[in-house]
């Protein structure tokens, strides 16, 4: 078994904000944004894609995060962040506000996607989209936010914890060895080698 997932909340409260790249703002995605948000659907996907998460990526897949990128700006129960540098968007939070459940804290939001382009990576954009995104969640009235990432993904397994996520569970993955289905005890070569 090993840890494939990592589930965890931050308490807004206890977020203490990052020193602010001046050079990065930070606004609410409009409806107008659908484009922008099309451009930047790729980002997490191609991330995920290289060493060391090695997430497949098919074009038919692709295609349709794009579609729902774009529809994002337009759907009410998502609150969407954009960072923008002299004029171009290079990086976005997606929230979703959740439905109360016994399982789920009353007052919270589930940070379900973000990115930044590979060009701006390590320029505080992150820090600069998580100080606006709780200032602005917390007026809002909300308490906590979700969210969950890859293990593998060490950008996401940085970032995170550094932002006060605390991890509350851990999705465990078990591979087996695709060799099993011919190395194992029911084989009839390895019978005849032992009873040699």
């Amino acid at each position: 078994f090993a840890i494939e997932q990592v589930h965890a909340v931050l308490d807004i409260n206890d977020y203490a904000p990052f020193k602010d790249n001046p050079d990065i703002k930070v606004r609410l995605a409009k409806k107008e944004d659908d484009m922008i948000m099309g451009k930047m659907s790729s980002i997490v996907s191609e991330y995920q894609n290289a060493s060391p998460v090695f997430s497949p990526v098919f074009p038919e897949v692709i295609t349709k995060i794009k579609e729902n990128f774009m529809k994002l700006v337009d759907d009410e129960s998502e609150i969407v962040f954009i960072a923008e540098a002299n004029g171009k968007e290079f990086g976005f939070l997606d929230f979703e506000i959740s439905s109360p459940n016994l399982m789920i804290p009353d007052r919270d939001v589930e940070l379900c996607v973000a990115g930044v382009d590979q060009s701006h990576k390590r320029s505080g954009a992150g820090k600069a989209m998580m100080n606006e995104s709780c200032k602005i969640l917390k007026e809002k009235g909300y308490a906590f936010i979700k969210t969950d990432w890859k293990i593998s993904n060490i950008a996401s397994s940085n970032f995170w914890p550094l932002c006060g996520f605390h991890p509350i569970a851990y999705r465990m993955a078990r591979y087996i060895d695709s060799n099993y289905a011919w190395a194992n005890f029911n084989n009839n070569r390895l019978k005849e080698i032992l009873t040699k």
